[in-house]
């Protein structure tokens, strides 16, 4: 069964920029799945959770 981690996305940004690896390299490297997708968090759109 799969695990949930969270993760820092923008030091993580920051680290692969600094790496000039490519986004497989990197992910292999530190263990994540490169087609794992940043959830955002800011939206233009309103959640239907908000009033």
């Amino acid at each position: 069964m799969a695990t949930y981690q969270k993760y820092n996305w923008p030091e993580l940004f920051e680290a692969f920029e600094q790496s000039e690896l490519s986004q497989t390299a990197f992910c292999k490297q530190r263990n994540i799945n490169p087609k794992l997708k940043q959830h955002q968090h800011v939206t233009d759109k309103p959640s239907a959770f908000c009033r």
